[in-house]
């Protein structure tokens, strides 16, 4: 097993993993998400912009978004 100073975290979810920055089950759970996007990356993009978009839209409630 790997030691624990030598894992990453993923940007997702926050769970230690041995590599990569996105481990392979939120790889998989934004395909299954945003089938529109070609690939995993694409994906993550779209959750970070509509999550940017949410939060934006709640803080500036007067705005129509």
């Amino acid at each position: 097993m790997e030691k624990a100073e030598n894992l990453k975290v993923c940007k997702r979810c926050r769970k230690r993993q041995s590599k990569g920055s996105i481990c392979q089950a939120c790889k998989t759970e934004l395909l299954s998400n945003f089938e529109a996007a070609a690939d995993w990356q694409i994906a993550y993009e779209m959750e970070r912009a509509q999550l940017y978009t949410s939060k934006y839209c709640r803080e500036n409630e007067e705005s129509d978004c």
